[in-house]
């Protein structure tokens, strides 16, 4: 990853804190052009040591109640959500980018493969199932 693929995934992330980041994300956001090869070498380290660095492993996960009209002295209840801190954030969208880059380039999902992709959705899976029934029927192979 370079300063400039940090810095894109950087202002697409949520501005979102996380109490275990040592700062808050709104400023690591201002200063970003000061981190960003310091964060692109966080994250190619990783990738090329094949080690997550283990103060990045670390998550607040408080109980969040599933629905407001479920009983809050139940424990089934609620459901954990993971805060984590903005560089484990950063460092797994630098993943999720270089998989992506990897499965596209060398096709490794099938053409009709909707989920997961950029572009493709339900809408395209089942545009492209009915392209395909309609020229079954209308060459009479029905």
């Amino acid at each position: 990853m370079t300063a400039d693929e940090i810095t894109r995934l950087v202002g697409k992330a949520p501005t979102k804190h996380c109490s275990l980041d040592p700062a808050p994300t709104w400023l690591i956001k201002r200063i970003l052009p000061l981190l960003a090869n310091t964060f692109a070498e966080i994250c190619n380290t990783s990738f090329r040591d094949g080690v997550f660095p283990q103060n990045l492993k670390q998550a607040l996960v408080p109980p969040r109640l599933k629905k407001s009209t479920l009983d809050p002295d139940d424990l089934n209840s609620y459901r954990p959500i993971s805060n984590l801190t903005f560089l484990s954030k950063v460092v797994e969208r630098a993943a999720a980018v270089r998989l992506r880059r990897h499965v596209e380039s060398e096709r490794l999902l099938p053409d009709r493969q909707s989920s997961y992709r950029q572009h493709h959705s339900t809408e395209t899976a089942i545009i492209a199932v009915h392209d395909e029934i309609v020229k079954t029927v209308d060459s009479g192979d029905v």
